[in-house]
């Protein structure tokens, strides 16, 4: 669907929460390039402008952005150990997650030259030089990005993540109008040189995108309230953190969490079953918000359980063809309830009001 620009001004103004940012695509992408994603979050850019967004975006807006409670496995604001102690796999893992969610968010920063610093060779390996790469983002007005699988391989200085990712980007065309381009790929990473530690940092050494078809529809996955969030247990469930982590808004910064936060919080989570109720729905300044009751029964490593009850708030940009982005979730309420049996009697009242 394509949209003019005049009423994209327009456009703007109803979405005073989005943040905007750029993002290039070479010609069928045979080399590595970069590419960049939206945090939703502070002033949406006029069309044409490559001023940065807002910087406060570090913060989620508040109000939008609800914590479920400590004690939930879905909630626990755990940091990690000290630096002193020996990187493992999980730690590699997280902190090269980290370093392409940051690498997004200097791009959507309008900091050229960190989000360049996040490929090795102080960004000789984007293959272009840094004037290239900053004059590369000059025609997209929004982009989603969730990060799918991360994959392992090697140890010590050998070793690198590969990241599957998917992107949605709108994007300002020649003829004045906007539309919405989708691509999938894969970033690997590597620790800097001469760096050895679980802080170490993290660059992408490569990057493999390409452009698919798309419909004009939003992903299956983000389709509708239900199947979102049916999506993001699914991801727990399978210990698919990254992918849990792109579900919730703004770079998943809605979560009030960092990556290794949000996965130390599932450390002792075997698997995870959901009940999920009947979206209640609104509307406001262009956007569809859906509060969806679920009820939680998360099996720990040593097989006890925990039931919670809840209610998660989900979001959709209603303006074409922002609408063809679907759902993210913007905050959750959850509380600990006695153990219940998913699909009970007990498990629908509590679908029907999770009361204190």
């Amino acid at each position: 669907m394509r949209l003019p620009f005049l009423p994209f001004l327009l456009i703007a103004l109803a979405l005073a929460t989005e943040g905007c940012g750029t993002f290039r695509i070479e010609a069928g992408f045979v080399q590595p390039a970069a590419l960049t994603a939206t945090v939703e979050a502070g002033p949406t850019r006029p069309t044409g402008t490559p001023a940065p967004i807002s910087k406060s975006t570090n913060t989620p807006v508040p109000g939008t952005a609800l914590t479920p409670t400590p004690i939930s496995p879905f909630a626990q604001n755990v940091q990690s150990g000290s630096a002193s102690q020996p990187a493992s796999a999980e730690d590699d893992t997280d902190a090269a997650v980290q370093t392409i969610l940051d690498y997004f968010d200097a791009l959507n920063e309008g900091d050229y030259r960190r989000a360049y610093r996040y490929w090795s060779g102080e960004g000789a390996s984007s293959l272009r030089s840094y004037d290239e790469f900053a004059h590369g983002y000059a025609n997209t007005v929004h982009a989603s990005v969730q990060i799918e699988t991360v994959s392992e391989e090697g140890v010590g200085i050998a070793r690198s993540r590969t990241m599957s990712v998917t992107l949605a980007s709108i994007v300002n065309e020649p003829d004045h109008t906007q539309d919405v381009q989708r691509f999938q790929g894969t970033y690997t990473l590597q620790p800097g040189a001469g760096t050895a530690s679980r802080e170490a940092a993290w660059q992408i050494a490569s990057a493999n995108i390409a452009e698919v078809s798309s419909d004009g529809q939003p992903p299956a996955n983000v389709a509708d309230p239900v199947t979102l969030l049916r999506s993001y247990f699914e991801a727990i469930d399978r210990r698919e953190f990254a992918r849990a982590y792109t579900y919730w808004g703004y770079l998943g910064k809605a979560s009030r969490q960092t990556f290794a936060q949000f996965h130390e919080g599932f450390a002792t989570t075997d698997h995870v079953a959901v009940d999920v109720g009947n979206p209640e729905m609104g509307a406001a300044a262009g956007s569809a918000y859906a509060d969806v009751p679920v009820v939680i029964v998360a099996t720990q490593s040593d097989q006890t359980t925990q039931a919670f009850c809840g209610t998660y708030t989900l979001r959709s940009t209603q303006v074409p063809p922002f609408d063809q982005l679907g759902w993210q979730i913007e905050g959750a309420k959850t509380r600990v309830t006695a153990s219940v049996q998913l699909g009970s009697a007990e498990a629908e009242r509590l679908l029907s009001g999770c009361t204190q």
